[in-house]
């Protein structure tokens, strides 16, 4: 997708180790049985919980003290999540796109 494609430019122009996860369920990662009884009725901060701590569970197994997050899409919405959650683990909380629909964004106050 569009989201690996821009991978080769952010590695020229960072210095530290970069590293493209992908979410639980997404792309070529595991797809973990989904721990809520709702199915597809999931309240979103529940979803969002889940799909945080998974990362927050990534962060430390890497050993990773911080960290700049970046997202495209779900996984811009994930990024401010996880500063919203985890405060000074990540040094600049970071999003490529939200990939929100309209009425979303206005909410959100962006264009």
């Amino acid at each position: 997708g569009l989201y690996y494609a821009a991978i080769p430019a952010l590695a020229e122009r960072w210095t530290g180790r970069l590293f493209s996860i992908d979410t639980l369920g997404c792309g070529l990662s595991s797809r973990p049985k989904w721990p809520h009884p709702y199915g597809h009725r999931c309240p979103p901060k529940l979803a969002e919980k889940f799909f945080v701590d998974a990362i927050e569970a990534w962060r430390q197994q890497m050993g990773l003290e911080t960290m700049v997050l970046l997202g495209h899409s779900m996984g811009g919405l994930l990024a401010i999540a996880y500063a919203e959650r985890h405060v000074g683990r990540q040094l600049k909380p970071s999003r490529l796109s939200l990939g929100c629909q309209p009425v979303t964004a206005a909410r959100l106050g962006e264009k």
